[in-house]
């Protein structure tokens, strides 16, 4: 079993990226959350968002915090999805995932210096 989503490509933009993701049935999450119908746990999908955004985009500092945070539509198990990270501010990454014109989930993430 696997946390992790499957990549299957990446393109980058200025100060933004898209990911294509497969979510695999077979994800350790999937038993556990909702056994009858398994749903992607939304900490999970902001956790991907996070590390995978991080890892194409420079942010600046320390996770702080989020800002409107949407779950609009499940991700069940098997979803093709792209995985949109952009960088409107320089301590900041504002995220999406989609399938075509569906928007499953939403939200930006603060970075910067612990008081």
């Amino acid at each position: 079993m696997s946390s992790e989503p499957q990549v299957r490509a990446v393109r980058h933009a200025a100060d933004a990226v898209e990911i294509d993701l497969h979510v695999s049935a077979s994800l350790d999450f999937f038993p556990d959350h909702f056994p009858r119908l398994g749903i992607l746990p939304g900490v999970v999908q902001i956790d991907w968002a996070l590390s995978l955004g991080r890892q194409h985009l420079p942010v600046d500092g320390a996770f702080l915090g989020l800002r409107s945070i949407k779950f609009v539509n499940p991700i069940l198990p098997g979803a093709d999805l792209t995985l949109s990270v952009s960088r409107p501010a320089r301590n900041e990454l504002a995220f999406a995932y989609r399938a075509g014109a569906r928007t499953f989930s939403s939200g930006r993430a603060l970075f910067g210096l612990r008081a």
